[in-house]
């Protein structure tokens, strides 16, 4: 399967590119008796597309990411493929009726076929994630964290049909934020995973100690994130660079405290091996210091240069 990959992958983004093309196709412009578009069914039926669409492309940037990590695609994960293929085929024809009717009977359908698709897209994107080289995967805590995600997700969507069956357009405004918030996150995570790659491992470790340790601290930094993704690319470039400040501040500060907690260990020593070993450890410690501040002062240059002009 190695060298179908691609293919697979082509055929599946052309698939994706016709399923988008059909349902923007279906949008029914009426007419009034005097001859005039009727806005409202013209904007309903836009904003249904739109559900449908970031539907849609949130599942195809997952993927998109998912098949660039890996090298070749098993047999048991082709016919998981095809079938979330075929499922998602399916999504056009749903969107139609939701134009066409928005009742409870077609809502409830809508919302099983949006369960089943990412029910299948999620045990496809499980199984490739364990075929992504140990170099290259992420720690052990963002699989656990993704992995969470996706069966609250899946679980969510469960409940989300009993709503949508009793109140079709409430559970019509959810399935509109499902996909929005989904892309958002995931543009989050690619950010993330880009920032935590360049970073070592004691820095990965304490980032994840960080996002365990502090609620407020994980908002704060996916908002950072969020920004640094979305800016354009000077303004961007200035907000990615302020980040590695804000981390190497705090990860310095963590330096810190260790080296602190080496001098108490060191002054309490057993034996002058001991001592030694932690003299070792601060002196490291002591250089993975100046390290951060050699750093820090030429980000800090960058910054105010991008600034100044």
């Amino acid at each position: 399967m190695e060298k179908m990959k691609e293919r697979i992958v082509a055929f599946g983004d052309a698939i994706i590119a016709i399923i988008i093309t059909i349902i923007v196709l279906e949008l029914p412009i009426k007419l009034s008796a005097a001859g005039e578009v009727d806005m409202y069914i013209l904007f309903r039926s836009i904003g249904i597309y739109f559900i449908s669409f970031c539907f849609v492309a949130d599942l195809w940037y997952q993927g998109a990411q998912k098949f660039n990590q890996i090298k070749k695609v098993k047999n048991k994960d082709f016919v998981i493929y095809m079938l979330f293929l075929f499922t998602l085929s399916l999504v056009p024809t749903f969107t139609r009726l939701l134009i066409e009717d928005t009742n409870r009977q077609v809502v409830f359908f809508y919302g099983i076929l949006s369960f089943i698709v990412t029910f299948l897209w999620t045990r496809l994107v499980y199984s490739l994630g364990k075929q992504i080289e140990e170099k290259d995967r992420m720690p052990e805590f963002f699989r656990q964290r993704e992995n969470k995600r996706q069966k609250v997700l899946l679980g969510f969507r469960l409940v989300l049909l009993v709503i949508a069956y009793f109140s079709p357009r409430l559970g019509l405004v959810v399935y509109l934020a499902l996909p929005i918030i989904g892309f958002m996150q995931n543009i989050i995570d690619k950010e993330e995973d880009r920032y935590v790659s360049q970073m070592n491992e004691e820095q990965k470790d304490y980032y994840v100690d960080d996002l365990r340790r502090d609620r407020g601290s994980n908002v704060r930094k996916y908002m950072e994130l969020l920004r640094s993704s979305l800016g354009d690319d000077s303004k961007s470039k200035t907000d990615k660079q302020q980040w590695w400040v804000n981390f190497n501040d705090q990860w310095k500060n963590e330096l810190e405290r260790q080296s602190e907690a080496l001098d108490e260990k060191i002054k309490n020593a057993a034996n002058p091996s001991e001592k030694q070993r932690f003299e070792r450890e601060k002196q490291r410690l002591l250089m993975e210091q100046q390290k951060i501040q050699r750093i820090r002062n030429r980000t800090n240059e960058r910054i105010n240069h991008s600034r100044g002009k």
